[in-house]
Formats: C-alpha cells, sequence, structure tokens
C-alpha cells in the first residue's frame, strides 16, 4: 500500500465521487487524482480498486479514502506496477491525517497528578 505521508498536499479533497481535477501541483506537474470516498463498515474490496484503476486515463493517478479498512485484494490490485497508481488511506490513516492537519480535532494540553507519599487503607479504601 502507497502511504498517504509520501503524497504531496492535496488542495481539495471534498469529493464524494470520483473526479478527476487537477488535485495537486508543483510549478512544472500538474496531476489530475480521482478521489473515492467511502464510508461503510466492511472492508473495500478488489472490484472497487480495479472500478476506479479502469477509469483511470493515462498519467492520471487515483486515492480511494475508507473509513473503514482494505482487504488483501484490493492492497494487492493497487500495488500492482503495471496499473495506474492507486493511493489507500484506510480509517486509522485518516484520523491521523485529520488530527495532525488539525481538522476536526483540537489538541488539549493535559497535566497529570500522580499521589505519592501516601496508601490508603481500611475503610478508606472502600469508599
Amino acid at each position: 500500500m502507497r502511504s498517504a505521508s509520501a503524497m504531496w498536499r492535496l488542495r481539495s479533497t471534498t469529493a464524494t465521487r470520483a473526479s478527476t481535477r487537477p488535485a495537486y501541483t508543483s510549478s512544472r506537474l500538474v496531476v489530475r487524482l480521482a478521489v473515492q470516498a467511502k464510508r461503510q463498515a466492511a472492508n473495500v474490496v478488489r472490484p472497487v480498486v480495479q472500478a476506479l484503476s479502469g477509469s483511470l486515463k493515462p498519467h492520471q493517478q487515483g486515492l480511494i479514502i475508507t473509513t473503514s479498512d482494505f482487504g488483501k485484494g484490493a492492497r494487492d490490485e493497487a500495488a500492482r506496477d503495471d496499473k495506474p497508481l492507486i493511493w489507500l488511506i484506510n480509517g486509522k490513516q485518516l484520523v491521523k491525517l485529520l488530527i495532525a492537519n488539525d481538522i476536526g480535532a483540537r489538541r488539549i494540553p493535559v497535566e497529570l497528578v500522580e499521589p505519592t507519599g501516601f496508601e490508603l487503607g481500611g475503610d478508606e479504601a472502600n469508599d
């Protein structure tokens, strides 16, 4: 599976269906990226990856984001060298990316206090 951390920052990730708008650019390179987002409990399977791969034109890439995970067949299909490049982001990776980019979550510092130097015993321990 290709890691999302190796990708360039996406300009637009709000697509709900496959889209081939320019997704990220550099000063010399424009890459068209077809995006599919899946919200489901079951793992994404090979036919989903095959369908996206088959819809891509030469020099296009694909990205499938799911709230669940990818089956072994889907991962194997995305990793094939003879097919267009398809990135996979599962639910755990998605949450990490959202937190890392402060999207939909915020960090709150917490101070932990550990009592030392005394032990509870007798009736106080059962209260």
